[in-house]
Order: structure tokens, then C-alpha cells, then sequence
């Protein structure tokens, strides 16, 4: 008996040793977690910003053709060399002839019966039967030789610079595509007085722009040149995926100074306007996403809210969420050591 109230003893004192040590933490842990969670807040304003969207792109020539006949055959002459800039309508390249001067003959000779067919027919010395079936052999020549003559005379569709050359003067060219374009052709032409470029713009922007809205341009490898150009086309369509929509950026190029290819820095001014700006700073990304975040608080409780960024100018960035309005107070200064729900105590300084 008196050893189980020695035992009874023991384990209400061991008891209240661990109660007293638990409580001495627990009280331990609330002044540390006091700490952490003093932060400074600011209300959120509007601020108004530059309406400037910048994207990086690659240049490209604003047309592009790689010349070949339809079908293979003989180089007979090629009149142009890589670097030669060339006139819509001036020849560059002369496949072999033969097929086309016999189709020429037959074409020749159906124009002479046509011609008397169709005299005939209008006085009633022959049937219309017979008028309609010289009528379709001569507009099947006619379709044959002018066939014939554009893939045997390959012309410049517009002015520009010859950009590549894959065969000689002799050589067979079969229809084979060429390894460095994957086309088949026989040269590249390309027009360099006017290049384009597409950027990926959000969607947030579709009204925003609109065709015609000015654009600078940028290219480290030339220096503080600036190039102008305008926005020519908007595509009609979202990306579901990226949520952004495709927009074609036309550049003048005066002296032809910029290449295709080429990177550049593309600029779009659309004035100024009024948007929810939060300090930089206070804008935090979600480790190992692409996802921002703010802390906004009410009755001193850090909610976690996450925003889209827009445009960020000086120690400012644009935030965007249906969760957030102009006069909530976001969490500038000890953000980093919050999580949602958490209480907080806030400094004036």
C-alpha cells in the first residue's frame, strides 16, 4: 500500500515537472512566433503608369520564297548570286525550254483553228458541238503554256535580295528538298526593306491593342539605333494554354540595316493609364511556379491573395486580381516569414 502511493506520488510530481516544461516552451514558442509575424503594411493605390508593353522577338523578312518549278528538270541559266537584290518581274532562273516551245507549236496552231471555228459558227457552217470542242482544246493549250512559261521563266514575285543559291547553271534540279530549308528550291528571296516580327501578348491586352499602334524597335547588335515600326495584324484567337494571343509587329528598315533573324526588343506605347500598383517588394513568387502573390490583411489576419503581374516601373508592379481593390492594406515589410491565416502585429515604422 505504501509503495503504490510512493509510485502515485512520483508520477503526479514527474507530472507536474512536464506540465510546468511544456508550459515554459509553449510560452517560449508564442514570444518567437510574436517576433516573425511583426510587419509593416501600405494601402494599396492607383498609380498611373506608362501603358508600355515590352517583349523579345526574332526578326524575320517581311516575304519570304523559295523559287523551283513544279516539277524537275534542267537548269539551263541562273542570272543571280547570293547577295543581288532583285525587281518584281526580273528573271533569276531558266529551266530547259523543250517542253515549253513544243506546247508553244501546238498552242500556235490551235489559235489559227479557234480563230476560224469561231467565225464558222457564227454564220451556222458548223454545229456548236463541234465549235465547243476546238474551244476547250485551245483553252487547254493556253493553260499549258502559261503553266510552262512560269516554272520554266522563275521571276521575282517582289523586290528583294537573294538570300541563298543551292544549285549551278547545268545542273539537274530533281524536286528534292535541300537540307538547310527542308523546301525543295532552286534560291531564297526574301524582302529586307521591310522585316516583321510576332510577339505573345496577354490577353488582358486584346482591347487594348489595336492594328496601326506604334512600336519601337531595339537590336543589340546595331546599338541605341531605334527602328519604328506598327502592329499589322492581331490574330483572333487565344492560347488556352499560355493565355496569350499572337500579334504581327511590320518594321521599316531603311538601308536594310537590320538581318532576319536578328533579336530584338520590342516596344508597345499605348500612353499612360491608371492601375493598382504595389511596391515591388511586396510581390512574392510561389517557389517553383510561375504564380505571384501579395499578403492583404484584415482584422490583423494575413490573407494570402495571388495577383497576376502587369507592368513594373521604378520600385512599382502592377497587380491584378478580382480579390484585391484600391485602399486594402498588403503587407510591404516582413512578408517573407507569413503564411495565410497568420496573426500579425504591425509597426507604424
Amino acid at each position: 500500500m505504501k509503495a503504490t502511493k510512493f509510485m502515485l506520488l512520483a508520477m503526479m510530481g514527474l507530472g507536474v515537472i512536464l506540465i510546468t516544461g511544456c508550459g515554459q516552451n509553449k510560452k517560449k514558442q508564442e514570444q518567437q512566433t510574436d517576433n516573425d509575424l511583426v510587419v509593416k503594411v501600405e494601402s494599396l493605390q492607383k498609380h498611373t503608369l506608362s501603358n508600355v508593353l515590352e517583349y523579345t522577338a526574332n526578326l524575320e523578312a517581311w516575304d519570304k520564297v523559295d523559287l523551283a518549278p513544279a516539277s524537275p528538270g534542267r537548269i539551263m541559266s541562273i542570272t543571280v548570286d547570293v547577295g543581288d537584290h532583285v525587281k518584281a518581274g526580273q528573271l533569276l532562273v531558266q529551266m530547259d525550254p523543250t517542253q515549253y516551245n513544243q506546247a508553244r507549236l501546238q498552242y500556235a496552231q490551235l489559235q489559227v483553228d479557234y480563230k476560224r471555228m469561231d467565225s464558222l459558227v457564227k454564220v451556222g457552217a458548223i454545229s456548236r458541238q463541234q465549235y465547243d470542242q476546238i474551244k476547250t482544246q485551245y483553252d487547254v493549250a493556253k493553260n499549258n503554256v502559261e503553266f510552262l512559261e512560269e516554272n520554266v521563266f522563275l521571276k521575282a514575285p517582289f523586290n528583294g535580295v537573294v538570300t541563298d543559291k543551292y544549285f549551278e547553271e547545268g545542273e539537274l534540279f530533281s524536286g528534292t528538298p535541300t537540307s538547310r530549308t527542308g523546301k525543295a528550291a532552286i534560291i531564297t528571296l526574301q524582302q529586307l526593306n521591310t522585316l516583321k516580327a510576332y510577339v505573345d501578348v496577354p490577353e488582358r491586352f486584346y482591347s487594348v491593342v489595336k492594328v496601326n499602334t506604334p512600336v519601337e524597335i531595339k537590336v543589340d547588335a546595331i546599338g541605341d539605333k531605334t527602328f519604328k515600326g506598327k502592329v499589322s495584324k492581331i490574330f483572333p484567337t487565344i492560347d488556352p494554354a499560355s493565355r496569350t494571343y499572337r500579334v504581327e509587329i511590320k518594321i521599316d528598315n531603311p538601308g536594310e540595316i537590320l538581318r532576319p533573324g536578328m533579336y530584338a526588343r520590342v516596344t508597345l506605347d499605348m500612353g499612360t493609364a491608371e492601375a493598382l500598383a504595389a511596391p515591388s517588394i511586396a510581390v512574392l513568387k510561389l517557389q517553383g511556379t510561375n504564380n505571384f502573390y501579395i499578403f492583404k490583411v484584415e482584422d490583423n489576419i494575413a490573407k494570402q491573395v495571388f495577383v497576376e503581374r502587369g507592368r513594373i516601373f521604378e520600385n512599382y508592379t502592377e497587380i491584378i486580381s478580382p480579390n484585391i481593390k484600391e485602399g486594402d492594406m498588403i503587407v510591404v515589410v516582413g512578408q517573407d516569414k507569413l503564411y495565410d491565416g497568420a496573426k500579425i502585429k504591425l509597426v507604424n515604422n
